[in-house]
C-alpha cells in the first residue's frame, strides 16, 4: 500500500464530519432504490415470472450493497489516507457496482413499481418526443458510453484533479458519483437491459471491452509513476 502525502492524510480528518452527512444520504438513497426496485419485481413475478428472475433481483442489491461499501461504509474513508484504497473503491464502483446493477434491469423493475394509478402507457409518446428521444440515442450509444467510462477515470486520474478531491469535499463525492453514472454508461451497451436497441453488432463487444482496458492500463501506469514521482520530491 502506499499511503499518501501527510498533508493529504490531514484534509482527510477535515473532512470526516461531511463524509458522515454524505453517507447517511447515500445510503437513504440506495434504501428508497432499493425498496422501489423489489416493489416492481415483486409485482413483475407474478405476471412475467422469466423477465423477474431471482438473480436479476440478486444482481441489482449486490451492486447496491457494493456501492454502500464502497461509498457509504466506515471502509470508505479509507480512500481519503491509501491510495491503494481510494483506486479500489474506483474499480468497485465503475467495474462491479455498474455491471450488477444494470444486469438487474432496473429501468424495467422501477417502471413497474409505478403507483397503478399512474398512466405508464403515456410514456410512450413521451419517450418519443424528438429531443428526448434523441438525447436517449445518444446515451445509448456505444461509442458514447465507451467515451464516458474512459474519460471518467483518465481525467480523475490526472494528478492535479487528485489533488482537488482530496481539498474539497464537493469534489471528491462528485467524482464518486461520476465514476459510478460512468460504471452504469459504460455497461449499458454490453449488457442491453431494456429498453436499449442493439446499435453495434455483438462481434464489437469484446472489441469494446479490448480498447477500453488498454486506454485504462496506460493511463494507470502513467499515473503511478506521476505519483510516485511526487510524494518522493
Amino acid at each position: 500500500m502506499i499511503e499518501l502525502s501527510r498533508k493529504a492524510f490531514q484534509m482527510s480528518l477535515e473532512m470526516d464530519g461531511g463524509t458522515t452527512s454524505w453517507s447517511v444520504f447515500t445510503i437513504v438513497a440506495l434504501f428508497v432504490c432499493a425498496s422501489s426496485y423489489l416493489r416492481g419485481w415483486h409485482r413483475l413475478n407474478q405476471s412475467r415470472r422469466s423477465e423477474a428472475s431471482a438473480w436479476r433481483a440478486s444482481a441489482f442489491l449486490s451492486g447496491e450493497l457494493l456501492v454502500a461499501a464502497a461509498a457509504a461504509s466506515p471502509l470508505a474513508r479509507l480512500d481519503h489516507r491509501w491510495l491503494t484504497a481510494h483506486m479500489v473503491q474506483h474499480l468497485v464502483l465503475m467495474t462491479l457496482a455498474g455491471p450488477l446493477i444494470v444486469l438487474g434491469e432496473p429501468a424495467l423493475m422501477f417502471l413497474n413499481s409505478l403507483p397503478e394509478r399512474c398512466d405508464t402507457a403515456a410514456l410512450g409518446p413521451l419517450l418519443r418526443y424528438a429531443p428526448i428521444h434523441g438525447i436517449g440515442r445518444i446515451l445509448a450509444n456505444p461509442a458514447f458510453c465507451w467515451l464516458a467510462g474512459t474519460v471518467c477515470v483518465i481525467v480523475w486520474h490526472v494528478p492535479r484533479a487528485c489533488d482537488l478531491c482530496l481539498q474539497s469535499r464537493v469534489s471528491h463525492d462528485f467524482e464518486q458519483a461520476s465514476f459510478f453514472v460512468a460504471g452504469l454508461l459504460f455497461w449499458w451497451p454490453v449488457v442491453q437491459p431494456w429498453p436499449s436497441i442493439a446499435m453495434w453488432h455483438q462481434w464489437s463487444i469484446p472489441l469494446y471491452l479490448f480498447l477500453a482496458t488498454i486506454s485504462c492500463s496506460r493511463h494507470f501506469s502513467l499515473f503511478a509513476v506521476t505519483l510516485s514521482i511526487r510524494l518522493r520530491i
